[in-house]
C-alpha cells in the first residue's frame, strides 16, 4: 500500500508539496511545485516529512539541490515523482551450476526441417565420451546480500540451490579442473544427480536365435532385427537399425526403431522416454515421452503422456492416445476406415492421487488422536513421574511418524499433478486431410467426421461450450 504525506493548507495558496512511498517500498517519490525548489528550504521540508514517515534514509542534500537546479534550468515544471530517499535492494543469490563440455544428453534424432525425414545416423547431441574427457565444470553456489527498504526493514533473499552432480562409475571428480573427468571411453549418462560412463552392449546381428533374448543394465544397440517371440530388455537407451518384429521391449530411456515396427499386435513395446521410428503396424506402443513416426501409424495402438507427431505421413486405423497433442499429415482412409485420436489425461495418475490423498485423511485421523493424547500425558506428567516421560517420548515419536508420512504423501500429490497437468491448449493439428470416419476426442468429449475434410485445421475442445471444434489453421 502507498503511503504519503502532505502539507495539510489551503491549495489555493499553498505550492504543492507530497512524498509518495512506493508499493515496494523501496524508494520515497517527491512531487512538488516549481516555486518549491526556488526557495532555501527545500532539503528541510523533505528531512521533516521523510521523520514524518519514519524513513530511515534520504538522498544527499549538496545532489538533491543540484537536481533542483538542472530542473529549474531545463523547464518551468517542478518535480515530479522525484527520488528523496531510496533503499537498499538485495542482490539476489546465484544457483550452482554445470558447465557441460559438449550437448551429451539430447538424444532426440535430427529432422531434416524441409523433408521431415528422421536421420537415424545422427543425433542431435553426441553421449559419446573419451578416456579422460572433462566432461563437466561446476560453478559453485554465490550467496545472496540481503537489503533493507526506506523504513529500515531487512529484505531477505532465497539461499541458493548448492546442489552439483557427483561422480559415479567411470568418472572422477578433478579437483584442479573443479569438475567431472571421464576415466572411460564410453557412452555418458545420468542417474538422478550422478553421472556414469556406461557400458554400450552391440550387438552386430539379430536379436533371435543366436543371441537369445537380451537384459542389459545400459543401453542396447541392435544392427540387424528383432525376430518374433524374442525379448529385449534395457534400463538405457535402445537402438535397432532392423525392423522390429512380433517381440516384446522394454526400454527404460529413448527407443529409436530405424527399420520401423510391425508386430502384428503379438508384441508390446513399453518406453519410458521418447520414441522415433519409421513406422508401426499393427503395434501395441506405451511410451512415456514424444513419439515421432516418419511415415505412418497404420492399425497401432498408441498412448504416451506427451505428443505423437507424424506431420508428413498418416495415422490409419486404431486409436492414438497423447496427453499433449497430436500432429499428422494425413488422418483415417479413402475407404472409411475408424481412425481415434485422442487427448486425455493419466487415468493411472488420477488413481495414485486419489490414493495418496485417503492416506493424507487416515493420516490426520490417527494424528489428531495422538495430539490429544500427547496432550493428556503432558497435563498428567507429573503424577506418572518416569513412566509418563517415556509414554510422552514414544507419542512424540509415533507424531513425528504420521506427520513424515503425511510429508511424503503430499509430495508425493505436487509430483503427480505435475505429471497430470494437460495444457488447455492441447490441440490435433491435421495438415493435409481427414478422411469420414476420424474420430476427435479430447478429454470425453468426441467429434466425428462424416465427410473427407481438407487441412491445415485444427481440432481443440471449447472450453465454453465444452465440445470439440474444427478450426482452419494451424494454431
Amino acid at each position: 500500500m502507498t503511503e504519503s504525506t502532505a502539507q495539510k493548507l489551503d491549495p489555493e495558496t499553498e505550492p504543492k508539496f507530497e512524498l509518495r512511498v512506493t508499493d515496494d517500498s523501496m524508494r520515497v517519490l517527491l512531487t512538488c511545485d516549481r516555486s518549491l525548489l526556488e526557495g532555501r528550504d527545500l532539503y528541510g521540508r523533505v528531512l521533516a516529512g521523510l521523520q514524518a514517515l519514519k524513513v530511515k534514509v534520504i538522498r544527499d542534500r549538496m545532489d538533491l539541490l543540484a537536481r533542483a537546479e538542472l530542473v529549474l534550468s531545463e523547464g518551468d515544471g517542478g518535480f515530479v515523482d522525484e527520488p528523496v530517499a531510496e533503499g537498499t535492494p538485495a542482490i539476489p543469490s546465484e544457483d550452482a551450476r554445470v558447465e557441460w563440455s559438449k550437448d551429451y544428453f539430447n538424444t532426440q534424432y535430427v529432422v531434416d526441417p524441409d523433408t521431415g525425414q528422421i536421420d537415424f545416423t545422427r543425433r542431435v547431441g553426441d553421449p559419446s565420451v573419451e578416456d579422460g574427457e572433462l566432461v563437466a565444470v561446476f560453478h559453485d553456489a554465490k550467496p545472496g546480500v540481503p537489503g533493507s527498504d526506506v523504513f529500515g526493514n531487512v529484505t531477505q533473499v532465497a539461499p541458493p540451490k548448492t546442489e552439483l552432480p557427483t561422480a559415479g562409475d567411470h568418472v572422477e571428480f578433478d579437483e584442479e579442473a573443479h569438475g567431472l573427468r571421464a576415466t572411460r571411453p564410453g557412452r555418458i549418462s545420468r542417474e538422478e544427480n550422478r553421472i556414469h560412463v556406461d557400458n554400450v552392449y552391440e550387438i552386430l546381428t539379430d536379436v533371435g536365435g543366436e543371441t537369445g533374448s537380451i537384459s542389459h543394465k545400459g543401453t542396447v544397440i541392435v544392427h540387424g532385427e528383432i525376430d518374433d517371440s524374442y525379448v529385449l530388455e534395457a534400463t538405457e537407451d535402445v537402438e535397432v537399425r532392423g525392423t522390429i518384429h512380433e517381440c516384446r521391449i522394454t526400454c527404460g530411456g529413448n527407443l529409436a526403431a530405424m527399420g520401423g515396427i510391425t508386430s502384428n499386435y503379438k508384441g508390446t513395446i513399453r518406453v519410458e522416454g521418447t520414441c522415433q521410428t519409421r513406422y508401426a503396424i499393427q503395434t501395441n506402443l506405451d511410451c512415456n515421452g514424444q513419439i515421432t513416426v516418419e511415415k505412418e501409424l497404420y492399425q497401432t495402438a498408441t498412448h504416451t503422456f506427451e505428443g505423437v507427431t507424424c506431420p508428413r505421413g498418416r495415422i490409419v486405423g486404431g486409436k492414438t492416445i497423447a496427453s499433449k497433442g497430436i500432429e499428422v499429415g494425413e488422418a483415417g482412409s479413402k475407404s472409411g476406415t475408424p481412425t481415434h485420436l485422442v487427448i486425455e489425461a493419466d487415468p493411472a495418475t488420477r488413481a495414485k492421487i486419489a490414493e495418496c490423498r485417503a492416506s493424507i485423511d487416515s493420516a490426520q485421523k490417527k494424528l489428531n488422536g495422538l495430539y490429544d493424547r500427547f496432550r493428556q500425558l503432558k497435563s498428567q506428567l507429573d503424577s506418572f513421574g518416569a513412566a509418563g516421560e517415556a509414554a510422552l517420548a514414544k507419542t512424540q515419536e509415533d507424531i513425528d511418524a504420521v506427520e513424515e508420512q503425511m510429508l511424503e504423501s503430499t509430495t508425493a500429490i505436487q509430483e503427480l499433478l505435475e505429471k497430470q497437468k494437460l495444457d488447455k491448449t492441447a490441440r490435433i493439428l491435421v495438415r493435409d486431410k481427414a478422411y469420414q470416419g476420424v474420430i476427435f476426442r479430447i478429454l470425453g468429449h468426441e467429434l466425428r467426421i462424416d465427410t473427407q475434410i481438407g487441412g491445415p485445421f485444427v481440432a481443440r475442445l471449447d472450453w465454453q461450450k465444452m465440445e470439440v471444434t474444427l478450426q482452419s489453421g494451424t494454431e
